[in-house]
């Protein structure tokens, strides 16, 4: 809970609160299984600079 706590603030700070994990998971729900990968690359579609996202929330 803690990891997707910590990914929800962090999506809001690099959106500048445009997106949240909220939108993260509408992406997601279009997919039967999902995996790590797949949370990664619907991140990266939401926020243009997510490979500024810390390496503790999302490795």
């Amino acid at each position: 809970m803690v990891l997707f706590a910590e990914l929800d603030q962090e999506i809001q700070q690099k959106s500048r609160n445009k997106y949240d994990l909220g939108d993260v998971t509408k992406v997601l729900m279009k997919k039967r299984e999902v995996s790590f990968e797949d949370l990664h690359q619907a991140v990266e579609v939401l926020i243009e600079n997510s490979k500024t996202l810390s390496d503790s929330v999302l490795k």
